[in-house]
Parts: C-alpha cells; structure tokens; sequence
C-alpha cells in the first residue's frame, strides 16, 4: 500500500498494529463472528452481539483482527483450529 507521495507506508506501521481483516481469518473464527452478530428472528434468538452499534461492531472486529494477527505472529493461528482454543494463551 502506498500513500499519496508514492511512499510504501505498510512498512512504517510496527507489527503490533498489524490487524488481519475478517476476510483472513481461519474459516471457524469468521463462522463464529458471523453467528454472534445474527440478528434473530421469529423461530431463533439474536447472536449475543446482534444488539451492537455498526461503531462498536468495528472496534471489536479490529481488535480481534490484532489478536489473530498476534496469533499468526507467534506462529498459534492454525486455519483450521477453533477459537477457543487460542483462549487458552
């Protein structure tokens, strides 16, 4: 990525800001994610986040995305492995 000078600015941002976008994540934390966000309906009851602002949606999604950009880092985040089990760190 670069800015409008031409300049790369991937490389000025330190690796604890990095923040991998959901579209990254191992496939059972992005099922996980989505599960929790369901609105409910008539025959299901809402996912625990469904009653969150799209702001607060955001800040929690970024927030996650450092946590499984930390995981990857330290070589945890495996793509087929559960979220729970990186609660265990």
């Amino acid at each position: 990525m670069t800015n409008h000078d031409g300049h790369d600015i991937a490389s000025n941002f330190h690796p604890i800001r990095r923040c991998l976008k959901p579209r990254k994540w191992p496939r059972a934390n992005h099922e996980a994610w989505a599960a929790a966000l369901k609105p409910g309906d008539p025959f299901d009851p809402p996912g625990p986040g469904a009653h969150l602002s799209p702001d607060r949606i955001l800040i929690l999604e970024l927030g996650y995305g450092r946590w499984l950009a930390w995981c990857e880092d330290q070589g945890y985040l495996q793509p087929a492995g559960r979220p729970a089990e990186l609660s265990l760190l």
